[in-house]
C-alpha cells in the first residue's frame, strides 16, 4: 500500500514539473531563444522582438489572466502573434497568426 501511495505522489509531482505555465510579465521571456527552425531575440526593456536577425519589431503585449499574448509590428503591419507559456528555460509559443507553433530553449 505504501508503494502505491509513494508511486502516485511521485507521478503527481513529476507531471506538475512538466507543465507549461502562464508568463506573468515580459521580463520572463527576455533574452535569446532558439528552436530547430529559428531564433528569437526579445528585449523586454525596449519592448522589441527580432526573428532570425531580421528587422526589429515593436512588441505590444496583452494579458487576460489566462494567457500572455505577444504581438509584434513593423510600422503598422502585424508580423507576429503568439501566446507564450514557460517551463524553466523553455518557452512554448502557440501562434495565433497561422504560423506553426514552436518550442524554444533559452540561450545563455
Amino acid at each position: 500500500m505504501k508503494k502505491i501511495v509513494f508511486i502516485s505522489l511521485f507521478m503527481i509531482l513529476a507531471c506538475q514539473e512538466k507543465e507549461f505555465k502562464k508568463v506573468d510579465n515580459i521580463e520572463q521571456i527576455h533574452g535569446n531563444w532558439v528552436s530547430k527552425q529559428d531564433t528569437l531575440k526579445i528585449d523586454a526593456p525596449k519592448m522589441i522582438l527580432q526573428i532570425n536577425n531580421g528587422p526589429v519589431q515593436r512588441i505590444i503585449t496583452e494579458e487576460d489572466g489566462f494567457s500572455f499574448l505577444v504581438n509584434a509590428f513593423i510600422d503598422a503591419e502585424k508580423t507576429f502573434s503568439g501566446l507564450f507559456l514557460i517551463r524553466g528555460n523553455t518557452v512554448s509559443i502557440i501562434r495565433t497568426d497561422g504560423a506553426p507553433n514552436r518550442w524554444y530553449q533559452k540561450i545563455k
